[in-house]
């Protein structure tokens, strides 16, 4: 246990971390300005495709963040 805390990638390790936990508020961020130009842009088609992309982007990068966590 008292290696585990002396690593020395354990900083890289929640370096990424941190830049992944930003990414997806990042794209928390994206969604909702997705969401709002639905309100301008009548198109259904172009608005439910990149809905559809930015939601998958995002399950991605949460399961990235929970793999990494795990491997952590």
């Amino acid at each position: 246990m008292i290696n585990n805390l002396f690593n020395p990638f354990i900083v890289l390790k929640i370096g990424f971390l941190i830049v992944d936990l930003f990414y997806i508020v990042f794209l928390f961020i994206l969604l909702n300005r997705i969401l709002s130009m639905n309100k301008v842009v009548k198109e259904v088609h172009d608005e439910m495709i990149i809905r559809s992309i930015a939601i998958f982007k995002i399950l991605l990068a949460i399961s990235l963040f929970l793999l990494a966590l795990a491997v952590l």
